[in-house]
Order: C-alpha cells, then sequence, then structure tokens
C-alpha cells in the first residue's frame, strides 16, 4: 500500500472550473485525462502555467485532437520540452506523452 497523502492532492471537479479559483501554488505533476477535443485540451493547457520548473505534464489519451492542442500551445515555448511521445501511428487511448518544464 502507498502512502501518497501529503503528495498528490486529487481535486474532484472539473479542470476548467477549478482553475478559475487555483491559489497560485505552483504545481509538480499535472495528469490530464480529459476531453479528447483540440478545445477541451487547448482549455486544460492552461492549467501547464502553473506548474513549477521541473515539473512534468502528462496526457492520456494521445489522440490527433489532443496532440494537436498540446504541440499547439508548447509551440512559442522553449521551457517545455516533450519527454515521451507516443509515435504518430500510435495514437490511441491508451498512449500517455509526457512533457517537463525547463529554464530557458
Amino acid at each position: 500500500e502507498q502512502k501518497l497523502e501529503g503528495y498528490i492532492t486529487p481535486i474532484p471537479a472539473y479542470a476548467s472550473d477549478v482553475l478559475s479559483r487555483w491559489d497560485g501554488r505552483p504545481i509538480g505533476m499535472l495528469f490530464v485525462d480529459g476531453g479528447h477535443t483540440y478545445n477541451a485540451v487547448s482549455q486544460d493547457c492552461q492549467w501547464m502555467k502553473h506548474i513549477g520548473l521541473g515539473g512534468i505534464a502528462a496526457f492520456d489519451d494521445w489522440l490527433p485532437g489532443v496532440a494537436a492542442a498540446v504541440h499547439d500551445y508548447v509551440r512559442d515555448k522553449p521551457e517545455w520540452g516533450i519527454v515521451y511521445e507516443s509515435s504518430e501511428q500510435a495514437h490511441d487511448q491508451y498512449h500517455v506523452t509526457q512533457l517537463r518544464k525547463k529554464q530557458t
């Protein structure tokens, strides 16, 4: 049994509802498993501005709309690097892609 209390804060709500009232605490790891449309993922990407240096963002269900939205979000943000990305041929609901925030 893993004791993750104090390390993980589950927030049972829609990401967009919580983002508007986030207190600004830096996030160490963001795991996104939300809507699969470009617009839904673009909205979820707004959480990435709260990730601290060295922090990780992971996106589940690496489908074409998810991939396009994440790539568009980080395109002009050199502080974000892709650590692992599912291959173009393997876009499906079982692939997770990870990004890490680095110093520029």
